[in-house]
């Protein structure tokens, strides 16, 4: 039983690393996402100040009208208290990252230069079998099972007579009676005893409450796979989903929009467009920028997770990388 007990202390140590790894990952990620966020404002912030001084060109001539110039410097005013927001994250972030990886709270982490995506190569059907056979929580529940059945083959060898041999010496002087046989000899006796199983009814109640046990555990186990395949189930939906939203947004989305945002301020220099639309437009852009990194982020995070429900790293293919926009 005591091997038992070392085995199961093992896959606790073994979950606690991994469920380690994966806060460490999870907060990474974040932590890339947030420069990436950074960046992207700061770069609408510029794009901002810049239409505010067309606009300001503009009502100079008198062809624009003085809500032209408001709206800029409102949509200003938002993306610098967005901007202000996010460097406030940052710190946050870093002293949980330290935390997690023991450093004193105070150490500086710079931002991630690059991240590379990664695309699991694992098939659906060999996850969950790893998940079965390598998960460390149901390894734990495992060697609870094994260690109730141990439990019970002792309770149940309580039924059977218990035989006791003993040998005993007992040491004397020396011989006084050189003349007598055996004085001065140390006696050797042997004896033996054995004890009868009378009380039937309660050795029956321990055999019974170990037999109990090893039901709880097997249902403790079962229940749990049964909740780790479905969180596996589900962290795959959400890392294929985010897949497909990244596939979306760069080669879609984002695109049409840059193209929409460079049409509008055509028209807004041409006197065609309002401030309004050009704003509609940079807005609509910033907001498919940041969803497109937000997928990102998404599915490397979702990733972490399946290698900790599988309880191993999983193999991938690099594809680009988080903070640089894939051509």
């Amino acid at each position: 039983m005591a091997l038992r007990q070392a085995d199961g202390v093992k896959a606790q140590l073994d979950s606690l690393k991994l469920s380690t790894f994966y806060q460490v990952k999870n907060v990474y990620y974040e932590y890339a996402y947030l420069a990436r966020a950074i960046d992207i404002t700061k770069e609408n912030i510029e794009l901002m100040k810049y239409l505010e001084k067309i606009a300001t060109a503009r009502y100079t001539t008198g062809s624009a009208k003085h809500a032209d110039i408001i709206r800029p410097q409102v949509e200003l005013g938002k993306l610098e208290d967005k901007l202000n927001s996010l460097i406030d994250l940052k710190h946050p972030l870093a002293a949980k990252l330290n935390a997690l990886l023991d450093r004193p709270r105070g150490t500086g982490i710079e931002f991630p230069a690059s991240i590379p995506i990664m695309f699991m190569t694992d098939s659906d059907e060999a996850l969950f079998a790893e998940l079965q056979e390598y998960n460390p929580k149901l390894a734990y529940w495992e060697t609870v099972v094994k260690k109730e059945e141990a439990g019970k083959g002792l309770a149940e060898r309580n039924y059977y007579p218990d035989f006791t041999f003993g040998v005993d010496v007992t040491e004397v002087d020396d011989a006084r009676n050189p003349g007598v046989i055996g004085d001065g000899q140390n006696p050797v006796m042997t004896s033996m005893s054995f004890n009868i199983p009378i009380w039937l009814e309660s050795r029956g109640a321990a055999v019974d409450e170990s037999q109990a046990k090893i039901i709880a555990a097997k249902r403790s186990r079962v229940g749990l796979e049964q909740q780790l395949r479905a969180d596996l189930e589900l962290a795959l939906y959400k890392y294929r989903d985010a897949g497909r939203k990244i596939n979306l947004y760069r080669d879609t989305l984002v695109p049409k929009a840059e193209q929409s945002l460079g049409v509008t301020m055509e028209a807004f220099m041409t006197g065609a467009g309002t401030s309004l639309d050009l704003i509609d437009a940079e807005k609509t852009l910033l907001e498919l920028q940041l969803a497109y990194y937000r997928a990102l982020t998404d599915q490397a995070q979702k990733l972490a997770e399946i290698e900790t429900l599988v309880g191993r790293e999983l193999p991938c293919e690099f594809h680009g990388s988080l903070l640089k926009k894939e051509q």
